[in-house]
C-alpha cells in the first residue's frame, strides 16, 4: 500500500514537471513572437543577460553599446562592445545608424533604458536593453573584459 502512494506521488511530480516545462516552452515561443512584433513596431525590447548573450552570438550586425562612463567601463565591459557615453547619445554626438540593431547596457539598466528611449524617439527601430545591466551580467557569471 505504501509503495502505491509513493509511486503515485512520483507520477504526480513528473506530470507536474512536464506541465510546467511545456508551459515554459510555450512561453518562450510567445516571447519570441512578441519580440518580432515589437521589432516591427520599433519598440525597445528588454532582454535578460542570457538572452543578450545568445543575441550577440546570433547577430553579427548587432552593435553592443556601453553607455557608462569611461571609468566604469575599465572595471568590466562586455567583449566586443563599444563605448558611447550616454551624454554623447543625448547630444547627438554619435555616428550610429538608425537601421542598425543596438543592444544597450549600463551598470544596472537605468541609463541604458533612458538612452534607448532617446534613440527610439530619434527613429531607431531595433533596440534591446540589457535588464540589470553589467551587474546582472556578472551575477550570472557571464564573461567580461577588464581595462578596456
Amino acid at each position: 500500500m505504501m509503495m502505491r502512494k509513493f509511486n503515485g506521488n512520483i507520477i504526480f511530480i513528473l506530470l507536474l514537471a512536464g506541465w510546467i516545462l511545456s508551459g515554459l516552452c510555450k512561453q518562450s515561443e510567445v516571447l519570441a513572437a512578441e519580440q518580432q512584433v515589437l521589432k516591427k513596431e520599433g519598440a525597445i525590447i528588454a532582454i535578460s543577460p542570457k538572452e543578450a548573450q545568445e543575441l550577440i552570438k546570433q547577430r553579427e550586425d548587432l552593435l553592443v553599446i556601453d553607455v557608462r562612463t569611461a571609468r566604469e567601463r575599465k572595471r568590466a565591459a562586455i567583449a566586443g562592445s563599444i563605448h558611447v557615453p550616454m551624454q554623447d547619445i543625448f547630444q547627438n554626438k554619435t555616428s550610429l545608424k538608425n537601421d542598425q540593431p543596438l543592444l544597450l547596457y549600463c551598470a544596472v539598466g537605468g541609463r541604458s533604458s533612458a538612452a534607448a528611449y532617446w534613440l527610439q524617439k530619434k527613429g531607431f527601430t531595433e533596440i534591446y536593453n540589457l535588464v540589470g545591466g553589467i551587474s546582472e551580467w556578472q551575477k550570472q557569471g557571464l564573461p567580461v573584459v577588464v581595462g578596456k
